[in-house]
């Protein structure tokens, strides 16, 4: 199994977060072999909380990863792990920076030229929606990616802006796709 894969197949399981997925690191495992270790040794992980720990067990199927990918598949979804090549660099460098990324599209935009992020309310008024559309247009014609939320309002104005302009834009959501 390739770390892309274990990465995935991690936070498929609830309740593994970023932290969760450190302290099994700090313990001297690799992620690619968790999935390996008897239910014994996952058992005897320091620092995890019980109820992770039977998830993990729970959950320890390459049967359950295949499903899991088959679904992206079906939809198109692509993911990227943080030790990937194609991990944007920009977001490597923040605090607790996501382990695993799903997305649709071109993710190299997110590496390249200059990119500006776009957010407001979600119930703008008439000025707002107009400011973010004509800021937008602008930045996109100047070759600067928009980043924005997706959600109604300002960001998806933000959005529409930049098509608008030529521009490239990227959504970023709180969840999996």
């Amino acid at each position: 199994m390739d770390k892309k894969d274990a990465y995935l197949w991690l936070k498929s399981i609830d309740k593994i977060s970023n932290n969760i997925i450190d302290k099994m690191l700090k313990n001297g495992l690799k992620v690619e072999d968790i999935i390996h270790l008897s239910d014994k040794e996952i058992n005897e992980m320091e620092n995890i909380n019980l109820n992770i720990k039977e998830n993990i067990v729970k959950y320890k199927s390459l049967a359950y990863l295949d499903n899991i990918k088959e679904k992206l598949r079906e939809r198109n979804i692509k993911y990227v792990s943080i030790e990937d090549n194609h991990y944007p660099s920009k977001l490597k460098n923040i605090y607790n920076a996501p382990k695993l990324l799903y997305y649709k599209g071109n993710i190299n935009l997110l590496n390249e030229g200059l990119s500006i992020a776009m957010v407001g309310s979600r119930k703008a008024t008439a000025y707002g929606k107009h400011c973010a559309t004509t800021i937008s247009s602008k930045l996109s014609e100047m070759n600067i990616n928009v980043v924005s939320g997706l959600a109604t309002g300002i960001d998806s104005y933000s959005h529409m802006g930049c098509i608008k302009g030529g521009g490239k834009t990227v959504a970023v959501i709180g969840s999996s796709v």
